[in-house]
């Protein structure tokens, strides 16, 4: 059993927004992690289970909203949000939820989700957080269909005007790349296409995990066939361009680029182990290196945290971390 997380929570590219909406973690079989203090304290009360993505969302002073595996949605007190049962995420979704605030500060969030190897597309359902004294409803707009047919892959970042948010998921059995920007109008339902790099036909390419870096600026992916995949990404236009494939067949899963944008790593799930790369070489596929030893021998899911560590996951009961990632 996989017990993997990939979207923690709202990446730590828009915490524009706040340096604490992202400070509370919930993921794997009850497990969380509250970064409020600067070193994460374990959190024992969440509900949820997942074997794969969540999400959880925190307010301007890091205290916690809601969260959710992509399914149900649980408020604030871990209880079911009125009307948050039947989302259209998948617990073996790589990256099943991501959670949204509408610009502008508001209380209106929205939490797109995926479904687990194409078994169906990118939906979102809008969080209304005025609703019962705080603790939030999911309104009528719920499971609004965007694209009918994704891989697991889902990320975010902030628009390069400071205030709207584009949403990007991979599409299948193609190479295209939607990007819907979520601006104070709400979820712009035309996306900016792209086709860019392989085209993920075989079903062991719909799982794995895609982010954009911190700077908005690259778009990376792993996949369970085709391995790994590097792009430009243009955070004015949503446009994916210039396709780099950083390896060959190889079953990688997790993803994550440094605080600085300039390293990035792959988790390998074949044989296990690390996969680094120096996104300043001037040839960055030779640029590799591999880490098997201890904690690198056997992980999954990857992100990057408030504290600038990267935190990874293995089948069992740890998290470990590489603690100085750029």
């Amino acid at each position: 059993m996989k017990k993997i997380i990939c979207t923690f929570m709202l990446l730590q590219a828009l915490a524009a927004y706040s340096q604490k909406e992202g400070n509370i973690w919930y993921f794997g079989v009850n497990a969380g992690l509250d970064f409020n203090s600067g070193t994460p304290v374990a959190l024992l009360d969440g509900e949820l289970t997942s074997d794969e993505g969540t999400a959880a969302m925190a307010d301007a002073q890091g205290n916690l909203l809601f969260y959710t595996n992509g399914m149900t949605v649980w408020n604030k007190n871990h209880q079911i949000m009125e009307n948050g049962t039947g989302l259209e995420g998948m617990i073996t979704s790589a990256q099943s939820a991501l959670i949204v605030p509408e610009p502008g500060f508001g209380n209106t969030y929205y939490i797109f989700t995926v479904q687990y190897q194409a078994q169906g597309g990118l939906t979102y359902s809008e969080v209304d957080m005025d609703a019962n004294n705080g603790l939030g409803r999911i309104t009528a707009a719920k499971n609004v269909l965007l694209v009918p047919i994704t891989t697991e892959q889902l990320t975010g970042v902030m628009h390069t005007n400071g205030n709207d948010v584009w949403v990007t998921t991979h599409g299948y059995p193609n190479n295209t790349f939607y990007s819907f920007l979520v601006t104070t109008q709400g979820v712009t339902t035309t996306p900016v296409t792209s086709n860019q790099g392989l085209v993920f036909t075989d079903e062991s390419d719909t799982m794995g995990c895609m982010k954009i870096s911190p700077d908005g600026t690259k778009i990376a992916t792993a996949n369970e066939l085709s391995g790994a995949q590097l792009f430009d990404f243009d955070a004015a236009t949503g446009i994916v361009s210039n396709s780099l494939q950083l390896t060959g067949q190889r079953p990688l899963y997790g993803v994550s680029f440094s605080p600085s944008g300039k390293v990035l790593y792959f988790t390998d799930i074949g044989d296990g182990g690390l996969l680094q790369y120096n996104l300043q070489a001037n040839n960055i596929p030779a640029s590799q290196l591999i880490f098997t030893d201890g904690a690198f021998s056997s992980n999954w899911g990857m992100q990057l945290a408030p504290d600038g560590k990267i935190y990874f996951v293995s089948p069992g009961d740890g998290l470990a971390a590489i603690n100085n990632p750029d």
